[in-house]
């Protein structure tokens, strides 16, 4: 028998109704259908996003969908920013799945070779990328001074700057308080990660982000959100570059422009130049690099 949805749920774009009616289906024991629901539903978050993903897993496990749980969470773990009380989660529902399911002792690394995967790994193949984030993930739940010398390395290697920028947080977070040889394509630099500022507290994140909720704002918060990430990609891309406060409206006008083509949305970049009040420049260069940011 096919599931009937109710229209009422379907058409309600609300995300605080729709999340307490799913609470309320899983408070009820209604497992199946609450993933159900969701399933249909998760498009419509943006906001709470996160916090209907971890209802979302708990009803698959509940439903005994414990392999699809712990597909999406590897997903979501491999996710290169995850809010700290999120990722905690994430974290804990992976522990408690990794140990009834097999295939998750792969998702595991040694210590050994994690720190083969950060001398030796290149990230010209999908299947490395995910190595890298696996063993940067795996890294920050250990004691990440073990792996000072293998970081040392791998931040003198031509990879994405995106991972040496999750290492740097990684760092900050155990309160690593000595000097690296940061390399940035052809730009090096000595980091302290204690000292270095975290991209996502930022003055030019800030900065940047609040011109783009002016100029995006509540019409479109998925479009925000999408923008919003894609700032904090193109920030980390350039670490530890700054950007100066004179490029703020040209950067924010290029990720809005850029998240939107990416959203399938058709701009007038006439009229968005004009929103965000900047001169006719070449922007080929800055949308370039955004596409290397946003492609990992």
């Amino acid at each position: 028998m096919e599931f009937v949805f109710e229209d009422k749920i379907i058409n309600c774009m609300d995300e605080d109704i729709l999340l307490d009616t799913f609470y309320s289906m899983y408070n009820d024991k209604k497992y199946v259908q609450c993933v159900l629901y969701i399933e249909k539903k998760l498009s419509a978050f943006s906001n709470k996003f996160y916090e209907v993903m971890i209802l979302y897993l708990n009803a698959l496990i509940a439903s005994n969908n414990k392999e699809k749980a712990l597909k999406l969470v590897k997903e979501e773990l491999a996710m290169p920013y995850i809010p700290g009380d999120y990722e905690d989660k994430f974290k804990q529902i992976y522990h408690e799945l990794s140990y009834k399911e097999k295939e998750a002792k792969d998702f595991t690394l040694s210590i050994d070779k994690i720190k083969e995967i950060l001398e030796t790994y290149d990230d010209n193949i999908y299947d490395n990328k995910l190595s890298i984030i696996r063993a940067i993930i795996e890294m920050s739940k250990l004691n990440i001074r073990e792996f000072i010398d293998s970081i040392q390395i791998f931040f003198t290697r031509r990879l994405r700057n995106i991972y040496k920028v999750m290492i740097i947080d990684a760092l900050r977070s155990q309160g690593v308080n000595c000097d690296f040889n940061f390399m940035n394509g052809d730009l090096s630099a000595s980091i302290n990660p204690v000292t270095s500022e975290n991209i996502l507290e930022s003055k030019m994140y800030a900065s940047i982000k609040a011109l783009l909720e002016e100029n995006i704002g509540k019409k479109d918060p998925n479009l925000l959100s999408l923008a919003s990430e894609n700032l904090m990609l193109y920030l980390s891309e350039i670490f530890p570059t700054k950007v100066i406060p004179s490029e703020y409206h040209f950067i924010a006008y290029c990720i809005h422009r850029y998240s939107a083509k990416m959203y399938g949305l058709t701009v007038n970049e006439n009229e968005l130049s004009s929103i965000y009040d900047i001169d006719n420049r070449n922007e080929d260069k800055m949308l370039s690099k955004l596409e290397t940011a946003c492609s990992i």
